[in-house]
C-alpha cells in the first residue's frame, strides 16, 4: 500500500507556511540572516519531528504498518494473537554412578548443559535399587528454536546429584520456537477474515491449522474427494513437525464445534517433490576476490536457494532462480543449471539437491 500521511512532515513546507506567517504579520520580509528567521528555522525542525512521530502513531493504527505491540493490538481485532515462543524439550537417560548402592533420586529441576544451552528437567525421577538407569524429560530453560536439534552429551550444571553418574541424550531436542514475527502474525491476520465459526471452506482449515500449535508455519489443503479434507502442515522453511504437534492439530480441526459434520479430516506431514540440479559457475578473469572466497559465496547462494525453495507449500521448483541468486555472487562471470523446472503440488514441498562445478576462469 502507499505511505499514508496524516499531516505534512516535510520541514521546508513547515518553515515557509511559518516565514509566510511572520511576514504577513510583520509586513517585513525576513532575510536569510535575520534572528527571527533562524529562531523559525529551529522551531520548524522540532515541529516537523513532531510531525514525523504523529504520521509514524498514525500507521501503527493499519495492519500493514503497524509494528510490536501496536500490531499486537491491530492483529487482535481480528482474533489473530501472536505466538509465543515455546521451550525444546529433551529426552534424557540418567545412568547411576558406578559403584553406587540403593535408590538414586534426581530432583524436578536439575539442571543439564546441552552444547552449551541449560535444560531443565520437568519432573523428579528415581533410578531403581536394582537399575542401572532412568528416563527423563528435560525442557530449555530459555524459549526459542536455537534449543532445537542439538546432539551431544548432556553435563550436570551445578553439584551432580549423590549416587548420579552419566547422562545420555535419546534422540534430537526438538519443539522450540521463536516469537512469530511481524511478518508472519500480519500476514496470518490477513488471512484470518476467511475464518468462520467453524471450518468449511480452504482458508478457514488453513488458518485454524495456523493457529493450532506456535510451531506450524505452513499449512496446505485439499479435498481428494467429497467430503474428505487433508491438511499438511510444517515448521517455518519446511521443517517436519513432530507427531505430538500433529496432534495437536488433529484435536484442534477434528473439534465438534470446528469440523462440519461431513468432513473427514486428515493432518499430514507434505509430500516431497524432488529434483537434482547441476551447477556449473565461471570466474572472472582478474577478480579481487579469490577462488576459496568466490566458492564460498557460491555455496552460500546454493544454500540459500535450497532453503527458499523448500520454505514454502507448492513453490514450483525455478533453477532460473538459482542462476540468478549465483549470478550475483562478486567474482563468478556467469553460471549454468542442469535440470528441468518442475511444478510442486499445494501439499508437497520441493526438496532440491545442488551438485556444484567449477567450470575455470572466462574474461
Amino acid at each position: 500500500m502507499p505511505v499514508l500521511e496524516a499531516v505534512d512532515a516535510r520541514p521546508a513546507t513547515v518553515l515557509a507556511r511559518m516565514v509566510a506567517e511572520h511576514e504577513a504579520a510583520t509586513g517585513q520580509a525576513l532575510l536569510p540572516g535575520d534572528p527571527e528567521r533562524l529562531l523559525l528555522q529551529a522551531v520548524a525542525a522540532e515541529v516537523a519531528r513532531a510531525r514525523v512521530q504523529i504520521n509514524d502513531a498514525a500507521l501503527q493504527t493499519l495492519i500493514d504498518t503497524a509494528r510490536g505491540a501496536f500490531l499486537d493490538g491491530v492483529t487482535g481485532l481480528l482474533g489473530a494473537e501472536r505466538k509465543q515462543p515455546q521451550a525444546a524439550g529433551a529426552e534424557i537417560r540418567l545412568y547411576r554412578l558406578a559403584g553406587s548402592q540403593g535408590a538414586v533420586e534426581v530432583p524436578a529441576g536439575t539442571r543439564l548443559a546441552i552444547s552449551g544451552i541449560v535444560f531443565e528437567m520437568t519432573a523428579a525421577a528415581t533410578i531403581g535399587a536394582d537399575s542401572a538407569f532412568v528416563d527423563a524429560a528435560a525442557v530449555a530453560v530459555e524459549a526459542g528454536a536455537a534449543a532445537n536439534g542439538l546432539l551431544g552429551t548432556p553435563s550436570y550444571v551445578a553439584d551432580r546429584p549423590e549416587g548420579a553418574g552419566a547422562v545420555e541424550l535419546l534422540g534430537l531436542t526438538a519443539g522450540g520456537s521463536d516469537t512469530e514475527t511481524d511478518d508472519e502474525l500480519r500476514a496470518r491476520a490477513v488471512d484470518a477474515l476467511s475464518v468462520y465459526a467453524a471450518a468449511g471452506p480452504a482458508d478457514a482449515y488453513r488458518q485454524l491449522a495456523l493457529a493450532a500449535h506456535p510451531d506450524v508455519a505452513l499449512a496446505g489443503v485439499v479435498s481428494p474427494k467429497p467430503g474428505r479434507v487433508t491438511v499438511v502442515v510444517a515448521g517455518r522453511d519446511g521443517a517436519e513437525l513432530s507427531a505430538d504437534v500433529l496432534a495437536s492439530v488433529t484435536e484442534t480441526l477434528t473439534a465438534d464445534d470446528v469440523r462440519p459434520i461431513c468432513d473427514t479430516v486428515t493432518v499430514a506431514r507434505p509430500t516431497a517433490t524432488a529434483a537434482a540440479l547441476t551447477l556449473t559457475w565461471y570466474g572472472e578473469v582478474g577478480r579481487n576476490a579469490t577462488l576459496d572466497e568466490t566458492q564460498a559465496a557460491v555455496l552460500a547462494a546454493v544454500d540459500a536457494y535450497r532453503t527458499w525453495q523448500g520454505a514454502a507449500l507448492g513453490r514450483d521448483i525455478v533453477p532460473s532462480r538459482l542462476v540468478a541468486d549465483v549470478q550475483n555472487v562478486v567474482g563468478v562471470q556467469r553460471c549454468t543449471v542442469a535440470g528441468a523446472a518442475r511444478p510442486v503440488g499445494p501439499t508437497s514441498l520441493a526438496v532440491v539437491s545442488v551438485t556444484v562445478a567449477y567450470g575455470g576462469a572466462e574474461g
